[in-house]
């Protein structure tokens, strides 16, 4: 694989590659939304049912559950983010501030 260089053309100490890892996975991790924080909706709210596959559910919470920044930490809200990126991330259904969670 050989030897990792930083931008300097310096070689990487083992320390500095796990820390850009781990930047990776948070960054991967926050790139569902597409904000490091997900925006806060406006109300009224209403409860829907929705039926699934029982093993994404299952994924899906505890992905939710594992970065409540970027999901809302339910599935409720990752469920509303999701809709919303998929009509098109309509601003007037959003509070002007974003979310500090």
């Amino acid at each position: 694989m050989g030897v990792k260089m930083d931008i300097n053309g310096q070689p990487l100490e083992p320390e500095e590659l796990q820390d850009i890892r781990e930047i990776l996975r948070q960054y991967k991790a926050h790139d569902l939304s597409g904000l490091p924080r997900r925006p806060t909706f406006k109300d009224p709210r209403i409860n829907s049912g929705f039926v699934c596959n029982e093993e994404i559910r299952k994924r899906a919470l505890a992905k939710a559950k594992a970065d409540p920044r970027a999901t809302g930490g339910s599935l409720s809200s990752l469920i509303e983010l999701l809709l919303w990126r998929f009509i098109g991330s309509p601003e007037d259904v959003i509070e002007d501030q974003v979310s500090e969670e």
